[in-house]
């Protein structure tokens, strides 16, 4: 009596040949299946690297200027700061970014300032504030908290302290008072910001327009020989403190300029000197320039 069929257990009853042949087409089917493992271990970890980079935080670099007006609230020389009731305020003064919930985002400090007319202006720059937020709100010392949309933080925040001197806006006198050569080159006239941070200025041909932050400038005009930017010749370009320039296309809109003859300006951190050939803008604190005239631009 059978005791029924048995179970192959031999290679041979497997469907595999016993020959060098066929050990080497059950190897070469591992080696197939261990790579296919493998290649897929490796699609796995390629797409977690790709998720965490793109769903990682990001961040963005918050830059700025505080202001203080007042003749009898700032100190002159070289590096100005507050005095009095703003003696808090000056080179090295904590500078905070919390987010809507009050939860402490960034932190950085007053760097040195440029002294005006009744007026010290301290930049600042505060990095690696995480993007996402409803709204920034920044506050130097303890003077309270301003809000910004991160939009506005990162096109850059201009805040001030006191109040602005009521004498003219820089404007020539009706009866100029005669001056030297010297005293003509040497002087520079304040320009000062308007409520956004902002000063606007036309040069005397007309042929350029300007708008100047506190830590970058943008000028505007049919310059020769611009490169293409996005199909379209370049009428634009944007010049940082820190040297950095590019060209741009676009238009700086309906800006309320004021026209600057040939002469010498101060601009917040920039100077202005208006020549019949172009102007030049030289950060006072980085030392780093921007030429502009509609033949050539160039900066360093």
């Amino acid at each position: 009596m059978s005791d029924g069929p048995k179970r192959p257990t031999h290679p041979t009853e497997l469907g595999i040949a016993d020959t060098p042949g066929g050990r080497n087409r059950l190897r070469h089917g591992v080696a197939i299946g261990f790579a296919t493992a493998l290649a897929l271990v490796v699609a796995g970890v390629g797409t977690y690297i790709l998720y965490a980079h793109f769903t990682a935080p990001r961040s963005f670099t918050i830059i700025g200027s505080i202001t203080i007006y007042g003749d009898s609230s700032v100190s002159s020389g070289s590096s100005c700061q507050g005095t009095g009731g703003y003696r808090d305020i000056g080179p090295g003064t904590a500078i905070t970014v919390s987010d809507e919930a009050g939860t402490l985002l960034a932190k950085s400090h007053l760097m040195i300032g440029t002294s005006g007319d009744g007026s010290c202006s301290l930049p600042f720059e505060i990095s690696d504030v995480p993007s996402g937020k409803k709204f920034y709100k920044v506050e130097a010392s303890h003077r309270g908290e301003v809000s910004y949309t991160e939009s506005e933080a990162r096109h850059g925040i201009s805040l001030q302290i006191g109040e602005e001197s009521t004498q003219s806006k820089p404007t020539a006198p009706a009866r100029p008072t005669p001056t030297t050569t010297s005293e003509h080159t040497t002087q520079a006239i304040a320009l000062y910001p308007n409520a956004s941070g902002m000063v606007y200025i036309s040069t005397k041909s007309g042929a350029t327009r300007c708008q100047i932050s506190e830590f970058e400038v943008d000028c505007q005009g049919r310059f020769q020989n611009a490169p293409r930017v996005d199909g379209y010749p370049a009428d634009g370009v944007r010049f940082t403190s820190r040297g950095t320039s590019e060209w741009v296309s676009g238009d700086l809109g309906d800006i309320p300029t004021v026209t600057i003859d040939y002469r010498k300006y101060r601009a917040m951190s920039w100077m202005i000197d208006a020549t019949a050939s172009g102007t030049t803008f030289t950060n006072a604190t980085t030392g780093h320039s921007l030429f502009v005239s509609i033949e050539r631009v160039s900066s360093r």
